[in-house]
């Protein structure tokens, strides 16, 4: 009974280790694809190191995946005129071009007169269960504050940020721990509520986005598909409840839209960057 223990405890070491070793292989191929088949944008090399800074390198930089560089596609604005700058995160086991939502947005925004920066968020091996994302989501902090820096860096002042599912996770965990300052506004799409299946409480508080809500105090855009999962569309009362508080939070349902929003491309652009618009020429900001 006891070898048959260590050998279960050698296995779970094991699955750990892999699940959070595995996931810059990923990267990399999503990167491979990237780099051969991108054509609206370009494609960067940040460093999400420490102090957050961020390093760029264009084309096919080799080893470029390695340790504390990661992907990312700027996208500059459509005329002479720029009206800010937002950051896109993907869903979970995405890419910075994926083409529902992440793509989208990136491209659409930018012919808003928006410069879009996509970023590769980190991700986990194909199949890993959620209660595995919490090194991820510490991971993602420093690949949005390098992010941050890149865009300060190219003259932009005023950002807002853009999660879809995951990615907005990631992004209210770090804007809501202090790890992320000077954002004008957030906007989460198809955010969810996690918990576990086994008892009502969330799995990690970063995963449960009425939590999150809770303490944001910035303008947020709840944007959400009727059809979406139930962890999304039966979670927005509660998310609703959650943000009460911030007098600039609203929420959108579109309402006949899925995860992925296909075939209401046109209307979660339009409303995202409307929406932007207003944020834009407003004056607060945190």
């Amino acid at each position: 009974m006891r070898a048959l223990k260590t050998s279960v405890a050698v296995i779970l070491l094991a699955y750990c280790a892999l699940a959070q070793a595995t996931y810059k292989p990923r990267e990399e191929r999503w990167a491979q694809q990237i780099l051969e088949y991108l054509t609206v944008g370009e494609a960067v090399w940040l460093t999400d190191d420490v102090q957050g800074r961020a390093s760029v390198a264009g084309g096919r930089t080799p080893g470029a995946t390695a340790t504390g560089k990661f992907l990312s596609i700027y996208t500059t604005p459509d005329g002479d005129e720029t009206k800010g700058a937002v950051i896109v995160m993907h869903d979970e086991g995405q890419h910075p071009d994926w083409p529902e939502v992440t793509s989208l947005l990136r491209r659409t925004l930018a012919e808003q007169g928006y410069a879009t920066l996509s970023l590769q968020m980190p991700i986990l091996p194909r199949g890993a269960p959620l209660s595995g994302y919490g090194r991820a989501l510490d991971e993602a902090a420093p690949r949005i504050r390098a992010g941050m820096k890149f865009l300060r860096d190219k003259g932009h002042t005023d950002i807002a940020l853009i999660g879809h599912g995951m990615g907005a996770a990631m992004g209210m965990g770090a804007l809501t721990q202090g790890k992320i300052k000077g954002v004008r506004g957030f906007i989460g799409v198809g955010m969810a509520a996690h918990v576990s299946e086994k008892a009502r409480y969330p799995l990690d508080a970063r995963l449960h986005a009425p939590t999150m809500l809770g303490k944001l105090r910035l303008p947020v855009l709840d944007i959400y598909g009727g059809l979406d999962d139930k962890v999304v569309a039966e979670s927005a009362p509660e998310r609703a409840a959650a943000a009460r508080g911030n007098k600039d939070y609203e929420q959108y349902k579109i309402a006949d839209a899925d995860h992925g929003f296909g075939r209401f491309e046109r209307e979660l652009s339009e409303y995202v960057a409307a929406w932007l618009d207003k944020l834009m020429t407003g004056r607060n900001r945190r």
